[in-house]
């Protein structure tokens, strides 16, 4: 299977991280040094978070209590790889079945491996990228923004463990009449996936 990750929940209930799930690895996914620091310092904060159990109201009907972080990984850089567009698998049949668009960014394991966008739209100032190679003035400043509004554990995990994902910023006044499409998978048995998305439509703008 390929999950997003939550913690265990032992009988003595405390909650114990998976050996995977190392300051090491989240240091080597790579990217620019704002992005290293941010993973930095959330995982320090993983030490302290609370996790959540079937007490709580919102988890009362999961299966938190039962679930078993040991079973899964991060994705190692040496999988990921560095950040980067990729030709493949790129458009190619992901495009077609998106169907008429003015943007695709396709996100494999939380690293952005083919994004576009309409030219024209782009001469507006639309930008669609990856957040690991964005300039770090369009997005060190939006990453985080709502999440950060509302901290949980799930949260820090993702952010220690965030390698990059899609970016799409629509300035003041610009209307996108097509979608833009965003597509996310994962793939390996066992693999974590920390995937993200930021859409930054200004005052105005429609998208």
């Amino acid at each position: 299977p390929t999950l997003r990750v939550h913690p265990r929940q032992t009988r003595n209930d405390t909650t114990t991280m998976s050996a995977a799930f190392t300051a090491d690895t989240s240091q080597a996914l790579d990217g620019p040094d704002w992005l290293a620091r941010r993973r930095a310092a959330a995982f320090e904060r993983l030490a302290d978070v609370e996790w959540p159990t079937s007490s709580e109201e919102v988890w009362r009907y999961s299966r938190i209590d039962s679930f078993d972080v040991d079973r899964y990984r991060p994705t190692p850089y040496e999988e990921i790889g560095p950040p980067g567009d990729e030709k493949a698998p790129g458009g190619g049949p992901v495009a077609a079945e998106a169907g008429e668009h003015a943007g695709l960014v396709v996100v494999r394991d939380g690293r952005v491996v083919h994004h576009e966008v309409d030219p024209q739209l782009e001469a507006k100032g639309v930008r669609v990228c990856e957040l690991a190679t964005c300039d770090e003035s369009d997005v060190s400043d939006v990453l985080g923004r709502a999440a950060d509004e509302s901290p949980d554990a799930f949260t820090t995990l993702h952010d220690a463990f965030l390698a990059g994902g899609a970016f799409i910023r629509v300035p003041a006044g610009v209307v996108v009449e097509r979608p833009i499409v965003v597509l996310h998978w994962s793939d390996g048995d066992g693999l974590a996936s920390f995937p993200h998305t930021v859409v930054d439509a200004h005052e105005g703008s429609e998208v």
